[in-house]
């Protein structure tokens, strides 16, 4: 076995994996260690930027916003270029994922929760000099607060957008995906932009193979029935669909742009018994929407699906005022491209 400091013994792991073979080949790289140490540190990332937002936003400690903002930033940074399915050896036994190998935990144990946490310190990071100060010292484009709100969005908020479309992220049943993209929607509140990942909840069937009603509606026609549900059948599994059938509806709740004023309003709770006319009007206009969007092809390949979503503009302009200048090709390539280089040595973060 190891020694306590992972480098001597018998089979030496310093946190990069153990060459069994002792000839460098990928076949022969045994990895555990250090897939369990890059998938916890990263899992935990997002709920520490949550507890920072809403140490902000409860107590009003801004040095604890400063830091949100500083992770959040490196984070936008680093993402975009941390694609680990191609490392896989044998890929076929792990759900994709850009930063983990596994699309449940990235999306709700990082990226939602970097959402909220961001949505937390809009507002001061709106303000806060010292960040893009700090910044600066790292990519000369920095300049202005309004510079480390365009990096944050443009390459961490929308770039988990495109990929939620282009089917990146998968996993997670039991409604969690929904419920992940509705709240990310909601928080990152970019108009038209998000309205699109909403969208998708409701028009663009997914993944069992029925290919019957839209993303979230497969969850309700293929995973449930009288019987009971048709996965796992613990009793954590029995009642999750309940729960993020709430969070989801919950979430929806918030939304306030136009399109979907009519259809994500405040929750109307309707009798036993009682026919549903918001419903049946609901499936009215989602059966019309066949007609103009070309994404909604139920019937067809996932590799159709894909060609049939529309463009994604690289930086669709964000409703947010402090968006609104995003220019086509931002921070500079070197920046955007480094994953290590450009932020090799970090400073205090105070």
């Amino acid at each position: 076995m190891t020694q306590d400091d992972f480098t001597s013994g018998e089979y030496p792991d310093d946190g990069w994996g153990f060459d069994w073979g002792g000839n460098g080949k990928r076949a022969e790289h045994a990895g555990w260690v250090a897939c369990h140490n890059h998938h916890m540190i990263w899992q935990f990332t997002g709920g520490t930027l949550r507890q920072l937002g809403e140490r902000y936003l409860f107590q009003g400690d801004e040095h604890a916003a400063h830091v949100a903002g500083v992770l959040l930033a490196r984070l936008a940074y680093i993402y975009p270029g941390m694609d680990m399915a191609w490392q896989q050896v044998r890929p076929e036994y792990m759900r994709g994922g850009r930063l983990l190998l596994d699309g449940p935990w990235e999306r709700w144990d990082v990226l939602t929760t970097a959402c909220q946490a961001y949505d937390a310190v809009f507002d001061y990071v709106g303000r806060d000099t010292a960040l893009a100060e700090f910044l600066h010292t790292k990519d000369a484009s920095i300049n202005t607060p309004e510079d480390v709100k365009r990096l944050i969005e443009c390459y961490l908020i929308q770039v988990f957008g495109a990929d939620w479309l282009d089917r990146r992220l998968p996993g997670g049943s039991q409604g969690a995906r929904e419920a992940d993209m509705a709240a990310f929607a909601v928080c990152a509140n970019m108009g038209d932009v998000s309205d699109r990942w909403i969208e998708e909840l409701f028009a663009h069937a997914f993944n069992s193979g029925l290919n019957k009603g839209g993303v979230d509606d497969e969850n309700l026609v293929n995973m449930l029935s009288r019987d009971g549900i048709t996965l796992v059948n613990g009793f954590g599994y029995a009642n999750v669909y309940l729960r993020t059938k709430s969070n989801l509806a919950e979430w929806l709740s918030g939304v306030k742009t136009g399109p979907w004023a009519a259809r994500a309003g405040p929750i109307r709770w309707v009798r036993r018994g009682t026919p549903c006319t918001t419903t049946r009007a609901w499936w009215t206009a989602l059966r019309s929407t066949k007609a103009r969007h070309p994404a909604v092809a139920w019937r067809c390949s996932p590799a159709r699906r894909k060609r049939a979503l529309p463009n994604f503009p690289r930086h669709p302009t964000p409703a947010r005022p402090a968006s609104t200048a995003a220019p086509c090709v931002w921070p500079t390539p070197p920046a955007a491209k480094s994953t290590c280089s450009t932020f090799c040595a970090w400073p205090a973060m105070c």
